[in-house]
């Protein structure tokens, strides 16, 4: 759930979709179209994960942001994770680059825990980037912290060694 207050909407992550409610009236809403898990991966869920039931099947949405004039979205896909550009008038998917994988930024499935930051400048080059922390796997047993390359930076991302995962981290006091 995301709040854009210079226009008092509230952003709500579903199944499969995104709904735009009204702050002042939150029965007025929007909903996206539905935001599909990858082709598939559905078919490929059930029958392999006879202890999940078909509900763990579907896109979760875990993280929604507001990048510049997009929303931008990540969902479980039906334990492949797999993110998406959404148009911030419409909510219609934004067609080039509006589907990709969301390996590392975003849980495999509803019930593993993350969580993701959208930072607008201190990055490299200046650049707005999202960090997020989920896990890198299906049974949630190899947590990562991870950014996406930003500018001329590579990735950043954990670095695991035996049963420790490391980060050097600091914070400024605003």
């Amino acid at each position: 759930m995301t709040l854009d207050e210079t226009s008092s909407v509230i952003y709500v992550g579903a199944r499969g979709h995104v709904y735009r409610l009204h702050a002042d009236n939150i029965t007025q809403y929007e909903k996206s179209p539905v935001l599909e898990s990858a082709p598939g991966s559905v078919a490929i869920c059930t029958p392999r994960r006879e202890f999940v039931e078909e509900f763990h099947c579907r896109n979760h949405i875990r993280y929604i942001f507001e990048v510049s004039d997009v929303i931008e979205v990540c969902g479980t896909g039906a334990y492949k994770p797999r993110t998406f550009q959404l148009n911030k008038t419409d909510l219609s998917i934004i067609k080039s680059g509006g589907r990709t994988s969301g390996h590392v930024k975003c849980p495999y499935g509803p019930d593993h825990n993350s969580t993701a930051i959208f930072i607008e400048t201190g990055n490299p080059s200046n650049a707005s980037a999202i960090y997020s922390a989920t896990f890198e796997d299906i049974p949630a047993s190899e947590p990562v912290i991870y950014r996406p390359s930003v500018g001329d930076s590579p990735y950043l991302r954990s670095v695991k060694n035996d049963r420790y995962v490391f980060m050097s981290m600091s914070q400024l006091r605003l």
